[in-house]
């Protein structure tokens, strides 16, 4: 039975490409794009950690050893938000594929935009396709920021492998 849960986030990533042909990169560009995306997932991202997410860390406390900061139970709930404030993103729990979507969605948006021209049988345009092309590569340079911003162990353990398949991966696709 548990198994048959397993294929809800493969057919979500399904559904979403086939809703994002309906999105035309020419006509609507990366800033509708970018504030459509921002609009459906940060935004009620941002009202579900004010709302449940913080509010379930706090009435937890007694239960739940992570949702404690600095190990200690603190039932002020504003000293206690405050507090958890800069550790929050490590307590995200169910709330973390929101903000994942929307990133995912800011770097493949130049993938999406060039599939779109690929589709229409548009011959391949040295400024347009380039600054297609550039754009991933910004979007690639913007995300690789984390790994050397983060503590050594963290981004360039994790995050800089990631990064670099990345860049091979879309350096194919686009080939």
């Amino acid at each position: 039975m548990v198994a048959l849960l397993q294929f809800g986030i493969p057919i979500f990533f399904y559904i979403s490409g086939l809703v994002s042909k309906v999105y035309d990169c020419e006509k609507k560009g990366f800033l509708l794009f970018f504030k459509n995306k921002f609009k459906r997932l940060m935004i009620p991202f941002f009202y579900s950690v004010l709302l449940f997410l913080i509010p379930r860390l706090y009435l937890a406390q007694n239960d739940q050893a992570f949702t404690r900061v600095d190990g200690k139970i603190n039932w002020n709930f504003f000293s206690y938000t405050w507090s958890l404030l800069p550790v929050l993103l490590l307590k995200l729990s169910w709330l973390w594929f929101l903000p994942a979507i929307w990133i995912i969605s800011l770097i493949t948006y130049p993938l999406l935009a060039f599939s779109q021209r690929r589709k229409k049988m548009l011959p391949f345009d040295y400024i347009e396709d380039g600054k297609i092309i550039l754009g991933q590569f910004i979007m690639m340079a913007i995300w690789s920021i984390p790994n050397f911003i983060l503590p050594p162990e963290t981004g360039m353990k994790y995050l800089m492998p990631m990064s670099l398949t990345f860049i091979v991966g879309f350096a194919m696709m686009y080939a």
